[in-house]
């Protein structure tokens, strides 16, 4: 478990583990704010990406959201 896995958020999710529910629009937000942080805008695709920034980009998630591996 994460440290301060108890104050993240819940995500709701749906039949095919879509998010859901009061949190999908801070979620999505979040999310958004992230990946503009981690991510340079003149990459051509998500697999241009090294491990590393996805790995922290995934702690990062896992500090304010319950969500699983």
């Amino acid at each position: 478990m994460v440290n301060g896995q108890d104050k993240c958020k819940e995500l709701e999710r749906n039949e095919l583990g879509q998010p859901i529910g009061d949190n999908l629009v801070k979620y999505a937000s979040f999310l958004g704010c992230m990946i503009k942080e981690f991510v340079p805008y003149t990459l051509d695709g998500w697999n241009e990406i090294g491990e590393e920034v996805k790995d922290r980009m995934w702690s990062c998630l896992q500090l304010s959201y319950k969500v699983e591996d």
